[in-house]
């Protein structure tokens, strides 16, 4: 491989004195195994070069387990991406830690914005700059304050709520909080339903 033949010129040149990498191995019975590759370079006192000290460690079942992660997190994305709903979530310290594209359009947030793991209090001075929440805007930041305390660290934090947009759509919002101290949202357009209920 280039990126090990490079390493290991360094190594001759001086300009490492180890390397690590991992690399695949085709074993005897025709199976792959994964080994982490970790070289030095022995000189003498003169400098030259005396010996080369390497050893593999077996990391086929670690790799296993990265591809099985890898592999359930892209069954998951393709499942987030796929649904209706919008879908954030937060961490512990109400910060965005993952989304779908269905939030930002439903929610009319920009992918970019979202993409810098904003925390709520940063999303809701967005928003509001957009002309939402307006029985908020004479003195926002007790308004946000007052809004998280309720729907996010309260007892109201899972319960369903309406949130009417500018445009006259209707959203419905569910949550559920998350083992580690973090909270996912929902958000559903029921504009057609509350048309039908009137």
């Amino acid at each position: 491989r280039p990126e090990a033949i490079a390493l290991s010129d360094k190594l001759i040149r001086g300009e490492i004195d180890h390397y690590a990498a991992e690399k695949r191995y085709l074993h005897k019975k025709g199976h792959i195994v994964w080994g982490a590759l970790h070289v030095s370079l022995i000189r003498d006192e003169g400098g030259k070069d005396a010996v080369y000290l390497s050893f593999v460690q077996d990391i086929t079942e670690r790799k296993r387990a990265e591809e099985e992660v890898a592999r359930q997190r892209a069954i998951l994305e393709a499942t987030v991406e796929n649904v209706d709903q919008a879908i954030i979530m937060y961490d512990k310290d109400v910060r965005v830690q993952t989304f779908n594209k269905r939030y930002c359009s439903l929610r009319d947030q920009e992918e970019s914005f979202l993409a810098t793991h904003p925390t709520l209090w940063d999303m809701f001075r967005e928003q509001m700059r957009k002309g939402y929440y307006p029985e908020g805007h004479d003195d926002p930041e007790p308004f946000i304050d007052a809004w998280i305390d309720k729907y996010i660290k309260g007892p109201d934090a899972t319960r369903t709520f309406e949130h009417t947009m500018p445009d006259g759509s209707v959203h419905e919002a569910r949550g559920k909080r998350l083992p580690d101290g973090g909270f996912v949202r929902t958000w559903t357009d029921i504009s057609e339903r509350k048309k039908v209920e009137e």
